[in-house]
């Protein structure tokens, strides 16, 4: 009977080792897929900043070229008021 639970107690100790070791496992596989998405993430959020800052510096950039044309006054009757 001693034996016999000998045995079963081996038996769950190899269980326990084998559940220990695929948790182990699970953690680092979930580790390495959640930096990984850190990682795509902040590269879009990188990308998206640098796409809106061109796109700022090109709004900036046309209207400064186009306030630094020759004004040409708008002719609405306001002369003739003076």
């Amino acid at each position: 009977m001693q034996e016999k639970q000998q045995c079963r107690i081996h038996e769950l100790e190899r269980e326990l080792l084998a559940l220990r070791s695929q948790h182990t496992e699970t953690i680092q596989q979930l580790k390495k897929a959640f930096l990984q998405e850190k990682h795509d993430s902040q590269a879009n959020a990188d990308k998206r900043i640098s796409e809106m800052s061109k796109q700022a510096n090109q709004v900036s950039l046309n209207l400064l070229l186009n306030d630094s044309l020759p004004f040409e006054p708008v002719t609405d009757g306001v002369s003739e008021l003076l």
